[in-house]
């Protein structure tokens, strides 16, 4: 019986082949996955940013509408519309405090940090935008007394 080294080869290139496209597959899937999961955490902090500003709404609406509360051992300012924020020692808008207060002290979105890109404190007016380093960002503005949080991409 004669050995055909050819048909080792052709096995041997047919397995290869094989575990390259599965593993070609799962990268693809994987990609796909990784997307919809990162969309799905900016998703989840726009909600908990959302009602969190909205707590503190109620909060402020109880205590009679005052320009600023102590919440958790800390100052809040509010907006003549009730939304929240925080000011730093010069009573400029502190974006960043802002940030914490309103995700409840959650540092990062998917292990990214926030990058303040403007802040804003006028008289009807308040605006941060958070940037992150995927592209994406969260715009917290208050015009006139209507708040919107919108997910910037």
């Amino acid at each position: 019986m004669a050995y055909y080294p050819t048909k080792g080869l052709i096995k041997f290139s047919i397995w290869w082949f094989s575990i390259i496209s599965v593993i070609a597959m799962v990268l693809w899937r994987w990609i796909d996955i990784r997307e919809k999961t990162v969309s799905a955490a900016y998703e989840l902090s726009q909600r908990t940013m959302l009602d969190t500003a909205n707590a503190y709404k109620a909060q402020w609406l109880v205590s009679g509408r005052p320009e600023k509360l102590t919440i958790e051992e800390d100052w809040v300012w509010f907006s003549q519309g009730g939304w929240p924020y925080r000011v730093d020692e010069k009573g400029k808008i502190d974006c960043f405090s802002t940030w914490l207060l309103l995700s409840r002290g959650v540092e990062t979105v998917f292990s990214e940090h926030p990058e303040v890109d403007s802040a804003i404190l006028r008289v009807n007016e308040l605006r941060c935008i958070y940037r992150f380093k995927n592209e994406k960002a969260l715009e917290y503005a208050v015009f006139n007394d209507t708040m919107s949080l919108n997910l910037l991409q």
